[in-house]
């Protein structure tokens, strides 16, 4: 997905039916060249779904999920102040 881009966003599912299919979620980033992506493991979703049972659809729906971090590819590099 561009990184302009809002959505809609299509969702693809593997799995068996009748089963929560949301905690299978993978999030796939292309951040750019100056930013990395790092991806939370084991993912959030899974986790939870995993340890307390239940789909994470509706907890999804309600507040935000952390699934990874991005972060600058090379830290800049700071220039020494002139003393004044």
């Amino acid at each position: 997905m561009p990184g302009g881009s809002l959505g809609p966003f299509g969702l693809r599912v593997k799995g068996e039916e009748g089963c929560c299919k949301f905690g299978d979620v993978a999030v796939h980033v292309d951040p750019g060249p100056r930013w990395i992506y790092e991806a939370k493991f084991p993912s959030p979703l899974r986790d939870r779904r995993d340890e307390l049972g239940g789909c994470e659809f509706a907890r999804v729906a309600g507040c935000p999920v952390v699934v990874g971090h991005i972060r600058p590819r090379d830290p800049p590099v700071r220039e020494p102040r002139a003393p004044p």
